[in-house]
């Protein structure tokens, strides 16, 4: 079995779980979040003998989910991410550097193992979290038109498709509860996944068709925070 059906696989079980009645005795909560991101994937290559990096600026992320526990230190969580990090193309060919940004939206669906901690510090109530995911890095509608106008690279023209990735995340967080309902909570995270080269090949016997040729794993470092409320007492 591939990675990406073990994912779906996964996910599907969590949001199977999140949806049976029998799993919400006790303390199913659902959450909203909201924070950056930082997209880790610097990349170098050259083509027709002129050096270009590619790499992508912070963007903003939402996420929303559920939890349903297992029992009183475990719980299995879905989510759903959406937000935007820009792929930008550097050309070293020229002086000073040329740069063009290409908006990219990032789609993730996880499905999280949450270990919480049986203790709190000052109130506040640890957790760690661990899970696969699919992501889907999504060119928009003005990047196609950037590449197509503006070329990719050192193609004069170029056309972007967007890409799915499965992947895997870690992180941990707190909670301090304000209410019997309601929790703050602070999450950091860490998404690996495969490198998107959007459909380009890696080499092409014609010069000024467009390459990525780039390999490797992306490493996304999320951060956010959020509101958790709690279904049942």
């Amino acid at each position: 079995m591939t990675t990406k059906k073990v994912a779906h696989a996964l996910i599907a079980t969590v949001a199977l779980c999140l949806c049976t009645p029998a799993l919400h005795a006790e303390k199913a909560e659902i959450f909203v979040m909201g924070g950056g991101a930082s997209l880790r994937d610097a990349q170098y290559f050259e083509q027709n003998t002129v050096p270009y990096t590619s790499s992508y600026a912070m963007g903003g992320r939402g996420m929303v989910g559920a939890e349903t526990p297992l029992n009183r230190l475990f719980g299995l969580e879905g989510a759903f991410t959406y937000g935007q990090s820009n792929l930008v193309i550097s050309n070293f060919g020229a002086s000073p550097a040329a740069k063009t940004s290409y908006g990219i939206k990032n789609l993730r669906y996880s499905g999280n193992l949450v270990g919480h901690s049986p203790i709190t510090f000052r109130g506040w109530r640890p957790y760690a979290t661990a899970g696969i995911e699919i992501d889907s890095f999504l060119v928009s509608n003005k990047a196609a038109e950037t590449a197509v106008a503006d070329g990719f690279g050192g193609a004069p023209t170029a056309i972007l498709r967007s890409q799915d990735k499965e992947g895997f995340n870690f992180g941990g967080g707190l909670e301090w509860k304000a209410t019997s309902r309601i929790s703050l909570r602070l999450d950091l995270r860490e998404h690996l996944t495969g490198s998107p080269n959007y459909a380009l090949p890696s080499s092409s016997l014609i010069l000024t068709d467009p390459i990525f040729p780039i390999a490797g794993k992306a490493r996304n470092v999320e951060y956010s925070i959020g509101i958790v409320y709690f279904l049942h007492k």
